[in-house]
């Protein structure tokens, strides 16, 4: 990086103090940060996609948003900085290594304070009991219960009915669905392999979760 600067005719001297320091340490210094953003930055990279895509479901934000967390509180406690970032570290004496694993770390910190401050990724979070419509584990009534009550659906759906309804196709809807296939596929399957008039309940609340945007960042 430091022959890159050098080889620019009247280099700025903002970068040239940067990333043309005469003690070799303080050289490799920028190449760290730019290899641990590279490193972090991918990752980010892969959640705003699948954040931004038009068939986002609201089952999915809850999901992304609380790996993603989850990846970054992994990553501080490993002080895991992406292998290339690893090495130049490991090549500075103990001092130094100890002062940028501490800027890294606090780049962590300030990122799931960020994160933290915008969306809500406790399990205090209503998203956060619906996961079991994605049908990757087994999904009991009290999940339908809890979609009721917080998008408020109670005048619309018969609870009762959609009790019995789900008694009734439980072992299907259970047992007859590929865990890690796509969740949306998987309702559908479900609804053309039930009688129709069965379950108009049940689709009432999958149907209305279906409908409500991920995201807006598709729209914008």
């Amino acid at each position: 990086m430091k022959s890159y600067f050098n080889s620019i005719p009247n280099c700025p001297k903002l970068l040239s103090n940067i990333f043309m320091k005469d003690d070799p340490e303080e050289a490799v210094l920028p190449e760290i940060y730019f290899n641990f953003l590279s490193n972090i930055g991918c990752q980010l990279e892969i959640v705003d996609e699948t954040l931004e895509r038009s068939d986002l479901s609201v089952l999915e934000t809850y999901k992304q948003m609380k790996l993603l967390s989850s990846k970054i509180q992994q990553r501080r406690k490993d002080n895991f900085f992406g292998i290339k970032a690893k090495v130049l570290i490991n090549g500075l004496s103990m001092p130094l290594q100890k002062k940028v694993t501490e800027d890294l770390n606090s780049f962590y910190s300030n990122m799931l304070q960020y994160l933290q401050k915008r969306y809500d990724v406790t399990d205090d979070n209503s998203y956060a009991s619906l996961a079991a419509f994605s049908l990757q584990e087994r999904i009991e009534f009290k999940v339908f219960e809890k979609a009721i009550e917080v998008f408020q659906l109670s005048e619309n759906v018969c609870i009762d009915d959609l009790y019995e309804a789900l008694s009734s196709h439980r072992d299907y809807l259970c047992n007859g669905v590929n865990r890690y296939g796509n969740y949306v596929a998987n309702w559908l399957t479900y609804f053309s392999s039930v009688p129709e008039y069965d379950v108009p309940n049940i689709s009432k609340v999958v149907g209305f979760l279906f409908s409500i945007p991920g995201s807006n960042a598709f729209v914008e």
